[in-house]
């Protein structure tokens, strides 16, 4: 489906509404950015998409203190399990992005890292929409009320998507 969408990009039609039709594209605007790894070659996204996940799941074994034979066995269930044989492999699971942000986000606002995890939600949003909906579990702060909003995360969260907006739109 997606490849559909940059085969519009590449027309000149626009990947969100095509012949005043919505085209059911859920992607954000630094999505379309890939097509011009697809324009390389076809295959090309799904690489970037593998590289991704692969990236997450050293990142998460990293971070846990684990004996040697630990670390193998869940190297090859993180591997070799049927979500990444099937889906990346063969379909290119493009979500390994976004998938990849949203948890570093969650690390980043449990170690308080409110800007950075502002940053990082707010890129996810510019590639797909969907972490959109995620914005107010990490406005508030770990272990605080609702009342103690993270104004850190608010800014930076915003102030990457209004300059993703601009950078794309020019305006």
């Amino acid at each position: 489906a997606y490849s559909d969408q940059w085969s519009l990009i590449f027309n000149g039609a626009d990947p969100w509404v095509n012949h005043g039709v919505w085209t059911g594209n859920a992607y954000g605007i630094f999505f379309n950015f890939f097509a011009f790894f697809h324009a390389l070659h076809p295959l090309f996204p799904k690489v970037l998409f593998i590289l991704s996940w692969m990236l997450s799941g050293f990142w998460v074994l990293s971070q846990f203190q684990w004996s040697s034979r630990e670390k193998k066995e869940l190297f090859l269930l993180f591997f070799l399990n049927p979500l990444f044989l099937i889906e990346f492999l063969s379909y290119g699971l493009n979500d390994s992005v976004v998938a990849s942000l949203v948890l570093f986000v969650v690390v980043l606002s449990e170690r308080s890292k409110g800007i950075y995890a502002g940053i990082l939600l707010g890129l996810g949003v510019l590639f797909k929409f969907v972490p959109l909906v995620l914005f107010p579990l990490f406005w508030v702060l770990p272990g605080q009320s609702i009342r103690s909003w993270n104004h850190k995360f608010f800014a930076s969260f915003f102030s990457v998507v209004l300059m993703g907006l601009d950078i794309v739109t020019g305006k």
